[in-house]
């Protein structure tokens, strides 16, 4: 599953009203799979506490943005457990695990 606001692949869906019961639904009705959260910080702020591990992709450099994401508060609670450079990209993948488990 993929939940985001903003459908772009034939098989994403949109997800109205409560995000974290609405997501919690959907791992109880399918413990088996793996819930995507894609998103900018309105929807990583109404899903703060569901997210067992955090991918995050750091760009090098300096870019125009229109959005900010907090990212001392977000990763506030989760430890770093692998990171990989792609030089050629000139970013890094950094995967974060919460340190707080779900019940």
């Amino acid at each position: 599953y993929v939940a985001t606001s903003q459908p772009f692949l034939p098989f994403t869906a949109t997800i109205r009203g409560d995000m974290q019961e609405e997501i919690l639904k959907i791992e109880q009705r399918h413990p088996d799979k793996i819930v995507w959260i894609i998103g900018g910080p309105e929807l990583l702020d109404q899903c703060h506490g569901l997210f067992d591990r955090l991918y995050l992709t750091h760009h090098k450099g300096s870019y125009k943005i229109d959005t900010r994401v907090d990212l001392k508060s977000i990763l506030s609670g989760y430890r770093m457990v692998s990171a990989s450079a792609a030089p050629k990209e000139k970013c890094t993948f950094v995967v974060y695990e919460s340190i707080f488990k779900r019940n």
